[in-house]
């Protein structure tokens, strides 16, 4: 039910009645591999960080876990597209590496929610894009230490397809969540990751997004035009005097 008033306050929620010395964010569609957190942990202590986050390895319909993995393993990255700030965390690197922006899985010392929470006034939504990137980023301009760990990972795993309806309700957001992220940390992104013009991120992501957006529809209408074809065609057999 307290899900209703947004992911964000749902999270705060939950991270500000946790009682721990360490906290871990995690999400419902997420498989945790053999000891995870105590690699998290013993990287944390390691590197002196403040959040770490490790792999993330998105299981395609129909994949297994193992062939997932493998795929995974032969990309070497980069984690982060500045050209659009989308992460990517399924690719391995041999070291631990400090970087601003982290998968949304993290665990963190109970002294980051002290000073940083989600914000729930800006991101109101239960989609929550880029809600773990504007943490994460206030994060850093409080001087906390996030640090991406390749030596474990989680399983993400498939989703169905979105109806069209869903698909334009979750991208509205998109946009939306996008904009306010970029307008807000719009200062620290110029500064620290050289950027002209930090808008140009958000029409590069709109792009990316209303381009993968656009393959789905061709596809949809192939697979028509194709259903539809082979109906002519069995119409046309059946009928067929012998």
């Amino acid at each position: 039910n307290n899900k209703r008033n947004g992911t964000n306050k749902t999270t705060n929620t939950g991270i500000q009645n946790a009682t721990g010395e360490y906290i871990f964010i995690g999400e419902d569609d997420i498989e945790l591999s053999d000891n995870y957190l105590e690699i998290l942990f013993e990287h944390l202590q390691k590197e002196n960080a403040d959040v770490i986050s490790g792999r993330r390895i998105w299981v395609r319909l129909g994949e297994s876990h193992d062939k997932a993995l493998k795929r995974a393993d032969k990309n070497k990255g980069p984690f982060i597209d500045y050209r659009s700030l989308l992460t990517n965390f399924e690719g391995i690197s041999e070291d631990d590496i400090q970087i601003p922006l982290l998968d949304a899985c993290m665990l963190l010392k109970r002294s980051v929610i002290d000073r940083v929470l989600f914000d729930s006034d800006l991101l109101q939504d239960v989609v929550a894009w880029r809600g773990e990137s504007d943490f994460q980023l206030a994060a850093v301009t409080q001087g906390f230490k996030l640090v991406f760990c390749p030596h474990t990972y989680c399983i993400h795993h498939a989703r169905r397809p979105k109806n069209l309806i869903q698909t334009i309700k979750y991208d509205f957001f998109v946009f939306k969540n996008n904009y306010f992220f970029l307008k807000k940390h719009k200062r620290f992104i110029e500064e620290n990751l050289e950027f002209k013009n930090v808008f140009l991120i958000y029409f590069f992501g709109m792009f990316v997004i209303l381009k993968g957006n656009f393959l789905i529809f061709i596809g949809k209408v192939k697979r028509i035009l194709k259903n539809i074809f082979i109906d002519k065609s069995s119409h046309n057999l059946n009928g067929r005097k012998i």
